[in-house]
């Protein structure tokens, strides 16, 4: 794939990450309008659809764009869970783990 990101979402959620690149699209200006145009653009013509799933490759620049768009709506979601307890445990299980094969 040259260096590109495979990405692949559920039909809803490919609207979703649309209708917020869309939104960047709105409210820019200059190179980020530019960025935000060309991502639209390329999505609704190279994205293929299979099973109700839609797939996007995306190269490395075009993937950044589309972190920072769902970044920027991070806010918006209710922490359930500290989720943060969860990887200091993951890794100091691993870590221990990775001394005892050493150790062996």
């Amino acid at each position: 794939m040259n260096g590109q990101v495979r990405v692949t979402y559920a039909k809803d959620d490919f609207n979703k990450v649309v209708e917020l690149a869309q939104i960047a699209l709105e409210t820019s200006e200059g190179d980020d309008k530019k960025t935000a145009e060309k991502f639209v653009d390329k999505v609704l013509k190279y994205s293929y659809v299979k099973d109700d799933y839609v797939s996007m490759n995306l190269y490395p620049s075009e993937t950044r764009f589309l972190i920072n768009i769902l970044t920027n709506y991070l806010k918006a979601i209710d922490i359930r869970k500290e989720w943060i307890n969860d990887l200091i445990q993951n890794k100091e299980e691993y870590k221990k783990m990775k001394e005892g094969e050493n150790n062996a």
